[in-house]
């Protein structure tokens, strides 16, 4: 297990295995979590967040954010991705996910299987099913 801390300035991180928790501060950064249960917050600025392995926590915080959840295969401990206060692009992908797209004006694509998108406060939330991308029903969070 490992803690990753950014710079600054735009960061390329790699969390490779173990259960890390990855901070991107400030820039614009690329964040891979690797296998593993991991902990990723963007922070700062446009930030990609890359669940794969794992039940991963992928958090877009601040800024604008393009967050993939990972292969988590569990049915029962949902990964969770968070979007924040910019305009946020949230993908599921296999096992369940729980997508939260915060303020801002979001778009969410669940994966195949098991997932919750809430949209959350914003004028153009959109949700949808990654399968068949078709739109569907979001349930919409407001404060």
């Amino acid at each position: 297990a490992d803690a990753i801390d950014g710079t600054p300035g735009p960061d390329i991180i790699d969390g490779k295995g173990g259960k890390d928790t990855i901070n991107g501060k400030a820039g614009n950064d690329v964040v891979c979590a690797g296998n593993g249960n991991d902990l990723v917050h963007g922070d700062g600025g446009l930030d990609i967040l890359l669940g794969e392995g794992g039940r991963d926590r992928l958090f877009g915080d601040a800024g604008k954010d393009v967050a993939i959840g990972g292969s988590n295969s569990s049915k029962l401990k949902p990964e969770i991705i968070k979007g924040g206060g910019g305009w946020d692009r949230l993908f599921g992908f296999q096992g369940k996910d729980n997508m939260f797209g915060g303020a801002g004006n979001d778009m969410l694509w669940g994966g195949p299987l098991y997932d919750k998108l809430y949209g959350g406060p914003g004028t153009d939330d959109e949700c949808y099913d990654k399968a068949t991308n078709i739109k569907t029903g979001c349930e919409i969070t407001g404060p």
